[in-house]
């Protein structure tokens, strides 16, 4: 898989003309991609292993469509697939709130035939977190108990 940032300033029509909210309970929000800072560095280690690691500062003009929890772990929301745009074989994935995020080598008809899932490659960071993160999994466990 090939995630690739074109570094579009691109408006989501669609997602967000429509009253696209940040909200747990909003049906546009298509799942949560956990982030982690591994090192003590400038960067946040996607959870879903095939991502590549993403600079801090980039994360700051997602802040409304992001839940952070300490200094370890973020959580960005993004827009279920039906508000992804498509462009010559390749996909736009959205936050929630709407913003261009990543731009990945996938086609139309692999997501939509469910052979290419964001959501699913979500729920799978999750259940690997404690083993793949156990540092962070631990400061999690502390802050919430």
């Amino acid at each position: 898989m090939q995630h690739r940032n074109k570094g579009r300033n691109l408006y989501n029509q669609k997602a967000c003309d429509s009253g696209l909210s940040v909200s747990w309970h909003d049906p546009k929000v298509g799942f949560g991609m956990p982030w982690v800072r591994v090192r003590d560095d400038h960067e946040y280690w996607c959870a879903h292993g095939e991502s590549p690691n993403a600079d801090i500062e980039r994360f700051a003009s997602y802040a409304p469509a992001a839940a952070r929890v300490g200094d370890l772990v973020l959580v960005l929301f993004h827009c279920s697939h039906e508000h992804f745009t498509y462009d010559s074989g390749d996909a736009e994935i959205y936050t929630a709130d709407g913003q261009p995020f990543s731009t990945i080598g996938i086609d139309k008809e692999d997501i939509e035939s469910g052979e290419h899932d964001e959501a699913r490659y979500s729920l799978t960071a999750l259940a690997s977190f404690p083993t793949r993160f156990p540092a962070a999994y631990m400061a999690l466990s502390k802050a919430a108990a």
